[in-house]
């Protein structure tokens, strides 16, 4: 287990080895509500200050992180059980690339600016849009990435100036802890960024209360809860939920590559990963070569739990994710399922340690192929054509992401268009999570609303439109036409001669034939200037 509990304390206990790495206390739910009046009152003055002068204290903060990057690689195994390569390249890399593209972009990305009319009647105006912070936004995040999935969230939000209340999950408290004291050296404002710690009770709490947003990442199941409970106090969410990646292997795929990319988008993180691999799609012409060569390299990796560097598969984080990955597997093979390699515990390696595990001839019918693994696990179909594919990966409640292996870049991008899924990739695969400027969003059970580059920041902030006279046009209509100024001609009192004026109007900007415009002009001008309609 990677949790103990004991009284009022919990215990964060390491998954590869069942030590205790240390004690915290969970959060009151009675305390939350004290709380989030402190991040109200410490976002009033956060979002006044100029955004000039945040970014001086995230630059700050940027550097912090990277002076911290060690502590927090370190913590991050210990807490998930992953290997330390993947703490830094799948989690402080993507961060600290966070940072630097927020610190640059956010500035375009927050300008107010100036908008347009289509509609000449409103060109005697003119508009401009500014971005306003939403206020206190809930952030609660997974333990598969405890510090990826908290920070996408937390940098553009703070920085667009929201203040943050972050819940980790229970088993990678410390993780998120360390967040904030990382934030601490740095000099944010106190209660800008909070952190609530605690099990399901203090999370329930957390949902059911009055924030400006909510931004949640975690199961489909639990995503469901949250949306439902949000609702009752219309409080808008952010939803990054599970997955069930498809990886399609065209008959021209470079097979060495596509096999390597194949194993490491399956196994990494053990698997536990909303974006692994877990059901591939092989062209039948290749399948038995690609096959042998997919369990030859899964055979090769490296799964002893006690190492930090020289381990390419560490453990499952608890004890319920090693008993849905066995539940699962023994469906499939009840069903008809063949192990190609792996299929149980490996034990000799730790606890919570299972083995890489392939499975061939599997079908729709099972618990494998209809829901998110999220472990060691991948599923092998064969299929004949183009059509048969697409279909194959569409066919699922999921659409996160995808993947198309062929050497043929255009059919690739052809095939990517037809699959329902947030991103597609031509060979290569889960590479937007780590990228600020690709849009991470997924479709159908797999989420609402985007994440990074402009589009995670228009989800943290609100447009405000603002419209005023343009002051030399009226004073030159004062002077020549005064009625035209103190009366729009849709205001009242409406008549007759209004609605015949009002369909010309229409004829002039919306005719279906430059003849029919021609001859509005002559009654819309005369509607422009009519004194009165009574």
């Amino acid at each position: 287990m990677a949790l103990k509990v004991e009284s009022n304390s919990l215990y964060s206990i390491d998954p590869r080895t069942g030590k205790i790495i240390s004690e915290f206390s969970a959060t009151n739910p009675e305390d939350l509500p004290e709380i989030i009046e402190k991040a109200k009152s410490a976002f009033e003055t956060w979002s006044d200050l100029t955004l000039k002068t945040r970014l001086e204290l995230f630059k700050k903060a940027y550097r912090q992180f990277y002076l911290y990057q060690d502590e927090v690689a370190q913590l991050i195994t210990q807490e998930t059980g992953k290997p330390l390569a993947e703490a830094y390249s799948s989690e402080i890399l993507p961060i600290l690339d966070c940072f630097k593209y927020y610190l640059k972009n956010i500035p375009k990305f927050l300008k107010s600016h100036r908008t347009g009319s289509l509609n000449p009647l409103f060109k005697l105006r003119k508009g401009f849009v500014k971005y306003e912070p939403l206020g206190v936004i809930a952030v609660i995040s997974p333990w598969n990435f405890p510090f990826l999935l908290a920070m996408q969230h937390i940098i553009p939000a703070i920085l667009a100036g929201n203040a943050v209340i972050h819940k980790p999950s229970e088993l990678t408290t410390l993780t998120g802890l360390k967040i904030r004291e990382i934030f601490d050296r740095a000099y944010l404002p106190k209660n800008i960024l909070s952190i609530v710690t605690g099990l399901s009770e203090v999370g329930q709490a957390l949902v059911k209360s009055k924030f400006d947003k909510i931004m949640f990442t975690g199961s489909t199941a639990v995503g469901r809860k949250v949306y439902k409970a949000a609702a009752d106090n219309l409080v808008p969410v952010n939803m990054e939920l599970g997955g069930s990646d498809p990886m399609i292997v065209l008959e021209d795929a470079n097979i060495e590559r596509t096999v390597n990319a194949a194993v490491w988008g399956a196994f990494s993180n053990t698997g536990q990963t909303c974006l692994s691999v877990e059901r591939l799609f092989i062209h039948e012409s290749i399948l038995e070569i690609f096959t042998e060569k997919l369990v030859e390299k899964t055979r090769e990796l490296r799964t002893k739990t006690d190492l930090e560097n020289d381990v390419d598969v560490s453990c499952l984080i608890n004890e319920k994710q090693f008993k849905k990955i066995n539940s699962f597997i023994e469906d499939a093979c009840e069903k008809g399922a063949k192990v190609l390699i792996g299929g149980k515990p490996n034990k000799d390696h730790g606890d919570l340690s299972f083995s890489p595990t392939i499975l061939s001839n599997v079908n729709s019918n099972m618990d494998v192929i209809k829901n998110e693994i999220f472990g060691p696990v991948i599923t092998i179909m064969p299929f004949i054509s183009e059509e048969e594919a697409i279909f194959l990966a569409n066919d699922s409640s999921f659409g996160l992401s995808a993947s198309v292996w062929t050497q043929d870049v255009k059919r690739g991008v052809r095939i990517a268009n037809q699959i329902h899924s947030g991103s597609v990739i031509v060979n290569d695969l889960q590479i937007h999570i780590a990228q600020m400027e690709a849009p991470y969003t997924g479709v159908k059970s797999s989420g609402i609303g985007v994440s990074h580059g402009p589009w995670g920041v228009m989800e943290v902030v609100k447009p405000k439109y603002i419209n005023t006279d343009r002051p030399l046009v009226r004073s030159l209509l004062t002077i020549f036409y005064k009625d035209f100024v103190n009366n729009n001609i849709w205001w009242y009192k409406y008549s007759e001669k209004l609605v015949t004026d009002l369909r010309v109007f229409n004829d002039f900007l919306h005719g279906d034939s430059i003849w029919r415009k021609i001859k509005a002009i002559p009654a819309t001008v005369k509607a422009l200037f009519r004194k009165n309609y009574i």
